[in-house]
């Protein structure tokens, strides 16, 4: 067992050596020579120079400004939500079909509204009206007013549960 680990020890001592090897011949231990080269005032650091910095671009695109806003396809989507949310506030009260005509009812803040398709509610237009869904489109997106927004985390803890269990075994005493 000892003479393994004699054995381990002289293969990693060889391979060390193999690859310290011809750094020390290159390098060697001229450290004292290197040093007496450089004047003793001069550091490395002095020979980087730093980038230009030009303060104009400072003063045309200041950083901290009030007046600086971001992207505008984050303003545009905070919009159509917003106009989403203001979609919510109407309540539903009936659909009205009289021969190929549809038209919907619908209730925001105490005032009745009729509208048929392609009319205009709020920036959305009424696209469509079928049996259980009406569909809002402004271009881009399309809601279903009769879709609920549901909170997952509250329908699963009252979700009743519809497992099947096996019978208790009776055990023989």
């Amino acid at each position: 067992m000892i003479g393994s680990y004699k054995f381990i020890f002289l293969v990693t001592i060889a391979l060390v050596s193999l690859i310290v090897l011809p750094w020390w011949q290159q390098n060697g231990l001229s450290l004292k020579k290197r040093e007496a080269e450089k004047p003793s005032g001069e550091l490395a650091i002095n020979k980087v120079k730093p980038r230009s910095i030009k303060p104009s671009n400072f003063l045309k695109k200041p950083i901290f400004s009030e007046s600086r806003q971001p992207a505008t396809s984050t303003t545009k989507i905070r919009s159509e939500f917003k106009k989403a949310n203001l979609l919510q506030t109407y309540k539903y009260r009936g659909t009205v079909i009289a021969g190929s005509r549809k038209a919907i009812i619908l209730e925001n803040n105490g005032t009745t509204i009729q509208a048929e398709l392609g009319h205009d509610i709020d920036g959305w237009q009424l696209v469509k009206i079928e049996l259980g869904e009406i569909i809002l489109s402004n271009g881009s997106k399309t809601i279903n007013l009769l879709e609920k927004p549901t909170n997952k985390v509250k329908d699963l803890r009252n979700k009743k549960r519809e497992t099947r269990w096996l019978p208790a075994l009776k055990s023989k005493e």
